[in-house]
């Protein structure tokens, strides 16, 4: 038995994760077209399988595409404070979750909020001993934060921006302010001092995910974060594993046996 992760997509314009046992087939937000959701579970062999579809929150790059699940015969789930923007945006059947514990197939699935602009929440899936997590839009990682994910395999966290490209690039100042704010989105920086804790930990795999086309690039955001480890003495490839989550195509198979 084993837990199976793939970013099918990562970034402002559209985000949607797989996570499966060899039971349970979930997909975390569903923000990309059908047919490369499709193309991404027939590499995966699981185009025949059940679907889930879990919610983080109600931006448009994380549910435009939710129609798919209709289509498919998925069930959709999303937090209750979520629901009224959910159920807009097509015909599937819905069950709405609060903050307990609740379970898909032989997955246990945790919701915990993390502070953004709208209600969002990340999520730890668990399988036996086995646990990854998923926080994908977030403006600050805070203790509960941190706590929540602490006893992850492997997480997959928000690297969004680099803070002096944010602020020397062409968004106008109202936007800058909420990307920068608790309620925004994390930087390269903050992911970094993030992942430094949970390194200390029991992860070893971070996945960078969400990053912004405009304000941040892959080199940037896995060098930052990578400088900061090494900086504890952890080395690459031995004490950890560092991937960047690829905008428009799927990343690599992770497995936790």
């Amino acid at each position: 038995m084993s837990l199976r992760i793939c970013s099918l997509s990562s970034g402002s314009s559209g985000n949607c994760t797989f996570v499966a046992t060899e039971k349970t087939c979930i997909l975390i937000d569903a923000g990309i077209p059908s047919d490369r959701i499709k193309r991404s579970l027939r590499v995966l062999k699981a185009d025949k399988a059940e679907l889930s579809v879990l919610v983080t929150h109600a931006h448009t790059d994380h549910i435009s595409n939710l129609a798919f699940a209709g289509e498919r015969g998925a069930r959709v789930y999303a937090h209750f404070l979520s629901a009224p923007s959910v159920v807009k945006r097509g015909k599937f059947a819905f069950t709405e979750f609060g903050d307990a514990e609740f379970s898909i197939g032989d997955i246990s699935v945790t919701p915990f909020f993390v502070p953004h602009d709208i209600p969002c929440v990340g999520f730890t899936l668990r399988n036996q001993d086995r646990a990854v997590s998923i926080l994908t839009d977030l403006g600050e990682a805070d203790a509960n934060t941190v706590r929540e994910i602490s006893n992850s395999d492997v997480v997959f966290i928000e690297s969004n921006h680099d803070e002096a490209l944010l602020q020397r690039g062409p968004y106008p100042w109202p936007l800058k302010k909420r990307i920068l704010s608790r309620q925004g989105h994390l930087s390269n920086a903050a992911c970094a001092e993030t992942c430094a804790k949970l390194v200390a930990g029991r992860a070893r795999q971070i996945i960078l995910a969400h990053l912004s086309r405009e304000n941040n690039y892959p080199e940037l955001a896995f060098n930052t974060v990578a400088a900061r480890l090494s900086a504890m003495g952890c080395v690459e490839g031995k004490d950890f594993s560092l991937e960047v989550a690829p905008a428009y195509r799927m990343s690599g198979l992770y497995e936790i046996c």
